[in-house]
Formats: C-alpha cells, sequence, structure tokens
C-alpha cells in the first residue's frame, strides 16, 4: 500500500508587481487629492494643517522670515504661529506657487501614492490602512504623517526626513536607525541653515510660546483609563522589534490626540486580518469623536490610546524579542545585562554572607 506523502510546505504568495502596486498607489493618491481638493474648496481651510508649510514655503521665496510673518491673525488655519523646523518649509516649495487648495490637496494625494506604494511591497495584505480613522483624520488634515509613514517603509535614507516633524522623527529615528538617514536629516538642516541660519533660535521660541495644552504624551498617563498609558512601555520587552521601539517612542513623544500622528501605529499589523481590524477599531472611534467634537482631549485621548495604542502593543508582544538591532544598542544591552547579571550575584553573595 502507498504512504501518504507529507503535507507540502506551503509556499508564500509572490509579492505584487512593480506595475500593479503602481496602479493602485496612482489610483489611490489621484482619489484622495480629489476628495481633499472638493474638501478644502468646499470647508473653505485653505490648505488644512498643510497651510502652514506651504505660506512658510512662500514666505521663502519672497525673501521673508517664515517665523515672523506667519502670526495668529484669524480663525483656523491662520490661528497659530509657523511651529515645524524649517526643512518643512523646504520641503513644502514645489508646492508654493499653486494656491492652497491645490497645494494640499495634491500634497496628500502624493503622500498616499507613496504610502500605497510602500504598504505593498510585500503584498496586498495592509491596504485596509488607507480605510483606517488614522488615515481618514491625516487625509482631511493634510497632515504629514501619511508621507513619513511612507519614509519609515521604504529605505533607511527616507527615514531621514523625520527631521521635518520631530515628534514623528524620533519615533522613525529610533525604529529604523542608519547612518543613511542621519546624513539625510543633517544635510537638511545645514540646507536650512544656508537659507536662514537663525531658525533654530526662532523655531525654539515659538514653540516655547505656542505649545497649547492638547499636546499630550500617553506614556504621561492623566484620568481615568489614561493612568493605563505608562503600561505602553511594556513594548520594551520586545526592543529588538523596530516596531516595538516606534511605539515606545511614540508612546513617549508629545502629540495632538486626533488620531493623525498615530498613523504609525497601523503600521505595525502584517496580515490582513490584523491590519483589517485595527483600522475597523480606529474607524469606529474616529467617526464617534467626529461626531462629538465637543468633547475634551484627555476623553479623545482616552479613545485613542484604548483603540489605537492597546491593540498595537497587544501586536507587539505577541511577536518573539527578534530582530535587527543597531550594533552599538545590541552592544549597550549586552553590557547592560552584564551589569545587572553581577550585580544581582553580588547582591545573593552578600545575602549568603
Amino acid at each position: 500500500m502507498r504512504q501518504a506523502e507529507p503535507d507540502a510546505m506551503p509556499v508564500p504568495a509572490a509579492p505584487p508587481s512593480r506595475v500593479a502596486r503602481a496602479l493602485v498607489a496612482l489610483v489611490a493618491g489621484l482619489l484622495v487629492a480629489l476628495w481633499s481638493h472638493h474638501h478644502l474648496v468646499v470647508s473653505r481651510s485653505v490648505g488644512e494643517d498643510f497651510t502652514w508649510p506651504w505660506r512658510a514655503a512662500r514666505a521663502l521665496l519672497a525673501g521673508l522670515d517664515p517665523y515672523a510673518v506667519i502670526r495668529p491673525v484669524g480663525p483656523f488655519p491662520f490661528d497659530a504661529y509657523f511651529k515645524y523646523p524649517l526643512p518643512a518649509a523646504l520641503v513644502a516649495i514645489p508646492f508654493a506657487p499653486l494656491s492652497g487648495e491645490l497645494a494640499g490637496a495634491l500634497f496628500i494625494g502624493l503622500s498616499t501614492a507613496l504610502l500605497t506604494w510602500a504598504l505593498t511591497r510585500e503584498s496586498w495584505e495592509r491596504l485596509p490602512v488607507l480605510l483606517s480613522g488614522c488615515f481618514a483624520s491625516a487625509a482631511k488634515s493634510a497632515q504629514w504623517s501619511p508621507l513619513l509613514a511612507a519614509a519609515l517603509l521604504l529605505s533607511p535614507w527616507s527615514v531621514g526626513l523625520g527631521a521635518i516633524k520631530p515628534n514623528l522623527g524620533v519615533p522613525m529615528f529610533v525604529a529604523r536607525f542608519s547612518w543613511r538617514a542621519v546624513a539625510v536629516a543633517v544635510g537638511l538642516l545645514v540646507l536650512s541653515l544656508a537659507v536662514q541660519p537663525g531658525w533654530p533660535v526662532e523655531w525654539l521660541h515659538v514653540l516655547r510660546g505656542g505649545l497649547e495644552s492638547h499636546y499630550l504624551s500617553p506614556v504621561a498617563g492623566g484620568p481615568g483609563l489614561l493612568a493605563l498609558g505608562p503600561l505602553l512601555l511594556l513594548g520594551l520587552l520586545r526592543w529588538r522589534r523596530p516596531e516595538a521601539r516606534m511605539l515606545v517612542a511614540l508612546a513617549c513623544v508629545p502629540q495632538v490626540p486626533t488620531f493623525y500622528d498615530q498613523l504609525f501605529l497601523l503600521l505595525i499589523p502584517r496580515t490582513f486580518r490584523e491590519s483589517a481590524v485595527t483600522s475597523l477599531l480606529s474607524v469606529a472611534a474616529y467617526a464617534y469623536l467626529f461626531s462629538r467634537p465637543s468633547l475634551t482631549h484627555e476623553r479623545t485621548a482616552t479613545w485613542i490610546l484604548v483603540t489605537v495604542y492597546a491593540p498595537a502593543l497587544f501586536l507587539v508582544l505577541r511577536r518573539p524579542n527578534e530582530g535587527e538591532v543597531p550594533a552599538w544598542l545590541d552592544r549597550a544591552a549586552r553590557a547592560a545585562e552584564r551589569r545587572v547579571r553581577a550585580l544581582a550575584r553580588r547582591r545573593e553573595r552578600a545575602a549568603q554572607s
């Protein structure tokens, strides 16, 4: 009698072709750009949050100081100073000749296309990110997070774009540190200093005098369920994984509880099921909070903690503590481990004597 052959190992699906990825990215970017332009025109909000770097770029081209000319003079989006580092204005220069509405729509459309291209490098399974509440918030606000999320996924060089927005740049560098990323970031800083040598002092002055109280750090805790925020440090148990380091770093930096800064956490899911579930959770929370704009920032932050941070931490802790880390970090961790073990042995000998 013929013996049954052992089950064959499952063959991983081939990654999508570059042509298919490019077509999907083009369609996604075009749809988001068209929707964004309609939203910006109807809402009369110029370029939403992209208004600030767009105005700063126009000021630079006119030979003016963005930190001096951009001041609170009216309702949103003219209600605050320019709070970004000057490299953000340099990156926005290609959009400066356009109207604010077209600039914001084109910026978020291109960012969406790049993010779609990055998400589909290995499979189509992470595309639900584009249907998440975090992405919807970022697209509506014409925020930097889709572009920087794409940069985080694409290459070590592109990670250097984190210099545009430091509270997202820190998690990017912590997750994927490389000297190539440092070179790009330093290059942006050197170029910005050549354009306007005194901008760091002006920028810090604006930050000291104009940061609103709604910037929160989840790890700092707070009332109610926000008191559980420090538990996000459990992600350090998986410190060898880049997504774990990114999660902990993002939880430590100041951020606005409006979902768009948390888009990075939707990069943690790997399978379609993980991506779909986490995206649906963020959609439900975003839709609920969008219908209740009078909620306090602490209440909004609580929803984000429960529906975005907590699922991300759950996924991270399910994975083994494996992954590539910078050599210097690996050496530091091993040295710290040896010191801890030596200290434990000394205490044990002291207790026995």
